[in-house]
C-alpha cells in the first residue's frame, strides 16, 4: 500500500467514531475538510487520485492512467471510508441505527 494511503486511513480511524456519532451535517461536513486538508498540508503535498475511465480503443496507453480527483470526488471518499463499518461503531457506544423517513 502507498504511504499517502496509509496516512489517509490513519486520519480517518482517527475521526470515524466522532464523525459517525455527531448528529449535525455541519459537523460532518467540517470532519470531512479537516482530513482533505491534513492530506493537501503534507510537504509534499498529497492529492486524491482516481483511474482515468477507458473509453477508446483496446490497448489504449492511457486507459487506467491515474489523473487527479476534483473536490467533491475528494469529498465522497472521505465521507465513505469515515462511513465504513459505522453498524459497529454504533453497536459499541449503544448507538440506535439511524433510520430515515420517507
Amino acid at each position: 500500500k502507498h504511504e499517502g494511503n496509509i496516512k489517509f486511513r490513519r486520519w480517518v480511524n482517527e475521526y470515524k467514531t466522532s464523525y459517525i456519532l455527531c448528529d449535525s451535517n455541519a459537523e460532518k461536513t467540517e470532519i470531512v475538510e479537516i482530513i482533505i486538508r491534513k492530506v493537501q498540508n503534507q510537504h509534499p503535498p498529497g492529492r486524491f487520485l482516481c483511474r482515468r475511465e477507458g473509453r477508446s480503443t483496446y490497448r489504449d496507453i492511457n486507459d487506467g492512467e491515474w489523473v487527479l480527483a476534483g473536490a467533491l470526488k475528494a469529498e465522497a471518499r472521505t465521507k465513505q471510508c469515515l462511513r465504513d463499518g459505522a453498524q459497529m461503531v454504533r453497536s459499541e457506544h449503544n448507538v440506535p441505527q439511524k433510520r430515515h423517513c420517507r
